[in-house]
Parts: C-alpha cells; sequence; structure tokens
C-alpha cells in the first residue's frame, strides 16, 4: 500500500519532535510539516483557508470554526495546554491585587479567542463580575 502524505501544522515542541525530524513514523501516513513559526497563525489558515489536512488548533478556535460551519473535524489529542488565566496582568505598581478590585473596571482582551477565557474567569468571581466590561483590541 502507497502511504498518503498528509500537509501538517504543527509546532516544534520537545515532545513532538521525534515525529516532526521522522524519528517515529509510519509506512501508511507521510507528514509534510510546514514550519509555522507563530502556530495561531496555522489555526487561523485552518479554518479560513483549509490549508493544511492536520493541524494543531486551540479548542476555542475549534469551537467557532464548528459555530460557523466549516468543515474540520477535532481529534481528541492533546498537544499543548496553556492555562491563559496568568494572561491577565497589570503594570508594576498597579493597586490591583486581586479580583475584587476589578469591581467598576473595564479589562481588555489580547486573543479574541482567548476573551472568552477571560470572560469566564470574570465570571467566576459573581460578585463582581457584572460591574466589570471585557473588552478586546481592534
Amino acid at each position: 500500500m502507497t502511504g498518503i502524505t498528509l500537509r501538517t501544522a504543527l509546532a516544534d515542541y520537545p515532545h513532538v519532535r521525534a515525529i516532526r525530524s521522522g524519528g517515529v513514523s509510519s509506512p501508511r501516513i507521510r507528514l509534510d510539516f510546514e514550519d509555522v513559526p507563530v502556530i495561531t497563525r496555522a489555526f487561523r489558515r485552518m479554518v479560513r483557508t483549509l490549508d493544511f489536512d492536520l493541524c494543531e488548533i486551540a479548542l476555542t478556535t475549534l469551537a467557532q470554526a464548528l459555530a460557523f460551519g466549516k468543515p474540520v473535524l477535532g481529534l481528541p489529542i492533546v498537544v499543548m495546554r496553556g492555562f491563559h488565566h496568568a494572561a491577565l496582568v497589570c503594570p508594576l505598581g498597579s493597586p490591583l491585587t486581586g479580583p475584587s478590585d476589578l469591581a467598576g473596571k473595564r479589562i481588555g482582551g489580547y486573543v479574541p479567542g482567548h476573551k472568552r477565557l477571560e470572560s469566564g474567569f470574570v465570571a467566576s468571581c459573581a460578585t463582581i463580575s457584572a460591574s466589570i466590561t471585557v473588552t478586546s483590541p481592534g
């Protein structure tokens, strides 16, 4: 049987280097990797123009693609998991010390897909969430 070739976008994480280098392979499938320095750019290309046959993708990006009827299928394989609450930051010396200090404030989301995570974090602080506005640049 002749193997198939899959156009692939997968970041160069240490735990997948053997796959990227060909050290781990299959006689049935050949992965043709495209180097995408900022992997989130591959997410967008996958859902907008279906540039890849196999592509690492954020769960929020996959959910949005499915909601808009894009012909993509998610495999239950976690390549990298990030905990984005650490992305909620404020300047050094800020008087903010915790979620309750956000009451009545406006906060900004950096990445539109992660805005949902930030909104969820704020909503989990139920006593203050009604008075916080979450915004996104652009």
